[in-house]
């Protein structure tokens, strides 16, 4: 089951456009879609699901899931 699933990475973010500003601009990754949980960008099979979240400058947090 792990061998075959797709890997979707969390990013914490607090502001939205400026997260898919970078993401597209800078890195050129693709805009997915964007609901109440979450702003998803792609780059080939990579997911990743950016979060809002109120978080301060010393946090390091990530997360992984599967697809």
């Amino acid at each position: 089951m792990l061998a075959s699933g797709k890997l979707v990475g969390f990013i914490p973010t607090r502001d939205y456009d400026k997260a898919r500003a970078f993401y597209e601009g800078k890195l050129g990754w693709e805009f997915v879609s964007l609901d109440q949980y979450a702003l998803v960008m792609s780059i080939g099979d990579i997911k990743s699901g950016l979060l809002k979240f109120r978080i301060s400058r010393h946090s390091r947090a990530r997360s992984l899931g599967g697809k």
